[in-house]
Order: C-alpha cells, then sequence, then structure tokens
C-alpha cells in the first residue's frame, strides 16, 4: 500500500507533468498543499521533501518551493543528446588546447614523485 507521503507526491508529479504546475512557477504553502490533498501539514511537507530529494523541487529557504525548470528522469531527445555531446566534444578540444600551451610554456610534465 503506497504511504500517504507517496500518494501526496505522485499527485503533485503528476501535476508537473500534466502542465498543470509549470517549471518555476511556485508550489501553494505546505497548509494549501495539506487541504487539496486532504492530509496533514507534515504529510505534505514530507511530499515535498520527497519531490526535492527527487529533483522535481526546489526550496529557497524565506523565499517558498518551485518546480525545477528541468524534469528528472526525462528521457532526452536525440536532438538534445547531440546537442550536449557536442557541448561535450568541444569543452574537451578546449582543455586539451589549454594542457597543450601549459605543456609549452612548463615544459612536460613529469611523473610524480614519491
Amino acid at each position: 500500500m503506497e504511504s500517504k507521503i507517496a500518494r501526496v507526491a505522485k499527485a503533485i508529479r503528476d501535476d508537473i507533468s500534466a502542465g498543470r504546475l509549470q517549471p518555476g512557477q511556485q508550489l501553494p504553502s505546505d497548509r494549501e498543499l495539506a487541504e487539496t490533498y486532504g492530509v496533514a501539514v507534515g504529510t505534505a511537507r514530507g511530499a515535498v521533501r520527497l519531490l526535492t530529494d527527487e529533483g522535481w523541487v526546489v526550496v529557497t529557504p524565506s523565499v517558498g518551493k518551485f518546480v525545477t525548470e528541468e524534469r528528472p528522469n526525462q528521457p532526452l531527445s536525440p536532438e538534445a543528446v547531440s546537442q550536449k555531446l557536442a557541448d561535450l566534444q568541444a569543452a574537451i578540444v578546449e582543455l586539451q588546447e589549454r594542457v597543450d600551451e601549459l605543456e609549452h610554456v612548463n615544459g612536460p610534465s613529469s611523473p610524480a614523485r614519491e
């Protein structure tokens, strides 16, 4: 049987997935969440804590709880994978150029002495 915390977290997750809660949108207060889902305030807090741990929600103290900009555990599109790969390749090229420049200035590094 699913716990009340898990049930409320699933309902909020479903609202995010369905677009009823948008990235960057502030979540209602713990009290409002508790009233909406018919649970105790502590249960609502537990659900938010679970969603924070999973990466669906970010909490900023004294400001509020917000839906994260990216959904966690969502498969990337082929285009997004290609872009991330291109970004990584560019970073590797840049790092290699920096290493080459440092070796040119300082000479090749020698093995670490023990």
